[in-house]
């Protein structure tokens, strides 16, 4: 095999191949539109002129005709030639006069120059070509010559035609006739003398030309579009979310400022605060009590899982006594198990602490063994606990009536429960687990059970384990010792108000109330209280800008704010300066321990030092340790540092290491040399060192590295403080 054939087969086998691909990739995306049926024309007729064209290498070895080989190589062309303007024009969407000649003309040209063909007036004496093997010469008539000519300025013209469109799919494709005319002119002038197979090469072009814009157009634009659209759907979505999420924070203190004030009534007459009760009396509060906590449950579940879902839900990690945590939610739940006739079995009293936010373990305990309640109806319910690998493993399992293994996710689905007569005969929304699985993710742990029809149900949880000592329960400091300290609060329901400051008397407080910002700023200012609540949610100036104007007051900064909110808004409130915040429904333990710590005060500590360059890391990380009952200070400068270090003794230091003139490392030096200095935890904050050997030279000199985020922070800070005793000043 020549060179020559060689290089035309290669030529004419990509124009083949790449026509098929494109017929069959734009064919499959829609057969039944009309500009992909002429572009499935135009490439089958390309590519069976490709094929005709390597055939025609090999008329000796085949004992093919040379001249019905040629005609027939000649025939497909002519017809590839119309059948690519009318794709062209079919594809612009809009068809006009220029184009519609066009069409008109293409016909008239291929089928009168197809007749003049094969009747021999074309191309005649179709010889094979005495110095190349494989190829054919034949001689031109003079209806030859203007046959090809013809051919030629109607390649030239259609490409002109295109090239002059108005719409830009149309305008894509004015290249590709241009191509075609170009190999044409090869063929007819250069191949007879020299033998370079460059038509295959334009052809092959002119497929590109037209294969590419269907591709943008027909297959990724769509594409584009959709995604484009459904990013739009996706924006609409997040829309609606944050509406309903604004409407249920809105509906929810509407229906809970009403629901507090009946609650925290009825609480204060059975207390006895208005005088004694009969039985009776007493029962039936007791009664309107128990049912407004139920419909606040209801309430406070759907909010959770709108809190949840949103990504408003942030936790308070630390280490957590885990028989005290399992012991204080079953004080809540072993009187409705013995109403019942169940016997609770404890197997966790040797369990080590696990870690993360106590409030949202209990609401996970809580949940699960409520569930095991409700659903047995006599035997037992026995609760393990124990440490696996780096995790703690419950095990909550019941006698109850068991679930079938085919509805195991059903029982984690928002608003369901096994079958509608469990709805019907136990109530509920079908949320509290739903809500506990992604509480227990957001841990980083996981939930599944094993159960059957009958024979009761185990669930099984993983939550992380405490790396160090435990802690205790949450526990509310003694009041201050000087009884009647001030805690001005500002709520705007006046039964709300009323009921809240009359708890708070209670307490052995002197309560000062204030419906509006107005009056309770005029308030701060003129009694200095030792604390203050305030609702976020006030007519005029909200909780956030009497916060504000608090804070900014020289005659009222020093007074500990404590924010009460229907949105779990802790965190941002701590980095603003607020001392605690409260979640609404309130939780009358919860609040009253937030004002104790709040007015109770304390003899002078040793203070943490922050090093930092940024005003904004400053004011949060201060914010967050004094929230938590630390004195702080802070510098921003290496210098600083090392003065303040000269006349005080820090009980930590929070360091920034990217201080200006290498100050970081130089205060970390200062710390490990100096024999005053030297047994003060370091904690560096992120960005850590940039090298191995400068990360390594940190923790030579005993500092912890750690990410910035609030909850590493207060861990490591209390990790560090852990571990050694309170200086003494």
């Amino acid at each position: 095999m020549t060179a020559t054939n060689l290089i035309v087969l290669a030529a004419n086998g990509i124009t083949a191949v790449w026509c098929a691909a494109l017929l069959m990739l734009v064919l499959w995306q829609a057969p039944r539109q009309r500009a992909n049926q002429y572009f499935g024309i135009a490439m089958f007729t390309l590519g069976g002129y490709a094929a005709a064209n390597g055939l025609g290498r090999f008329i000796d070895d085949l004992s093919l005709d040379a001249a019905d080989t040629t005609y027939a190589a000649i025939t497909i062309y002519g017809v590839f030639v119309v059948s690519m303007f009318y794709f062209a024009s079919e594809f612009a969407q809009h068809l006009t006069t220029a184009t519609r000649l066009m069409r008109l003309i293409g016909l008239v040209l291929v089928a009168v120059q197809i007749l003049a063909l094969w009747t021999d007036n074309v191309l005649i004496n179709i010889v094979p070509s005495e110095t190349d093997h494989g190829s054919y010469h034949g001689e031109w008539t003079t209806v030859g010559r203007i046959a090809a000519a013809n051919m030629l300025i109607y390649l030239f013209a259609s490409s002109l035609v295109l090239y002059h469109m108005r719409d830009e799919r149309g305008r894509a494709l004015w290249p590709a006739p241009a191509l075609a005319g170009v190999g044409n002119l090869f063929a007819i002038v250069v191949w007879p003398s020299l033998p370079l197979p460059l038509n295959a090469l334009f052809l092959t072009g002119a497929a590109a030309a037209l294969g590419l814009p269907v591709l943008r157009y027909e297959v990724f634009n769509p594409r584009a579009n959709l995604y484009a659209r459904l990013a739009e759907k996706n924006e609409e979505l997040q829309e609606a979310n944050r509406l309903k999420s604004e409407f249920l924070a809105t509906m929810s203190h509407e229906l809970r400022t009403p629901l507090n004030s009946i609650i925290g009534y009825a609480q204060l007459v059975v207390n006895g605060n208005y005088g004694t009760l009969n039985t009776t009396q007493r029962d039936r509060l007791e009664k309107v009590i128990r049912n407004g906590y139920n419909l606040l449950g209801l309430i406070n579940d759907v909010l959770d899982l709108n809190r949840i879902e949103s990504g408003r839900v942030t936790l308070e990690r630390h280490s957590i006594a885990t028989p005290d945590l399992l012991e204080g939610v079953l004080m809540v739940i072993e009187p409705l198990a013995q109403q019942k006739g169940l016997l609770i079995r404890r197997e966790f009293q040797n369990c080590p602490p696990v870690y993360g936010d106590e409030m949202r373990i209990r609401q996970i305990v809580t949940n699960i063994l409520a569930n095991a309640v409700k659903f047995t109806d006599h035997g037992s319910i026995t609760i393990r606990a124990s440490r696996a690998a780096n995790v703690i493993k419950f095990e909550f399992s019941d006698t109850g009536i068991g679930i079938p293994p085919d509805q195991f996710e059903t029982v984690f689905a928002e608003f369901r429960q096994v079958d509608s007569s469990s709805t019907r005969r136990h109530e509920g929304t079908g949320l509290g687990l739903a809500i506990t699985r992604r509480l227990i993710e957001m841990h980083g742990g996981h939930i599944w059970l094993e159960s059957a029809p009958g024979r009761g149900a185990t669930f099984y949880v993983t939550l992380p384990a405490a790396t160090t000592g435990k802690t205790g329960p949450l526990t509310r400091p003694a009041p201050r010792e000087s009884q009647g300290a001030a805690v001005l609060v500002i709520v705007e329901s006046a039964e709300a108000l009323d009921a809240l400051a009359g708890q708070i008397a209670g307490e052995g407080y002197r309560a000062l109330a204030a419906q509006t910002a107005a009056d309770g700023l005029a308030l701060a200012r003129e009694h200095k209280p030792d604390a203050i609540v305030v609702d976020v949610m006030l007519p005029g100036l909200n909780g956030w800008q009497v916060l504000q104007t608090v804070k900014t007051d020289p005659a009222t900064r020093s007074i500990p704010v404590v924010l009460v909110s229907v949105i779990d808004s802790r965190p941002l409130a701590l980095c603003r300066g607020v001392d605690d915040a409260v979640l609404r429904p309130l939780d009358e333990d919860r609040l009253l321990a937030a004002i104790d710590q709040a007015a109770a005060g304390g003899p002078p500590r040793a203070p943490i030092l922050t090093v930092a360059n940024e005003g904004d890391i400053q004011d949060q990380v201060a914010a967050l340790l004094r929230s938590q009952g630390y004195a702080a200070e802070g510098v921003r400068s290496g210098a600083a540092a090392l003065d303040w270090l000269r006349d005080n003794l820090p009980r930590l230091v929070l360091l920034d290491l990217l201080l200006p003139d290498g100050g970081g490392l130089n205060v970390l030096a200062c710390l490990r040399s100096d024999a005053r200095l030297s047994d003060v935890p370091v904690i560096v904050l992120t960005p850590p060192p940039s090298t191995t050997e400068q990360r390594a030279w940190v923790e030579q000199r005993h500092a912890d590295l750690i990410d910035g985020d609030p909850d590493s922070v207060l861990h490591a800070v209390r990790e560090a403080l852990t571990a050694r005793a309170e200086p003494v000043i």
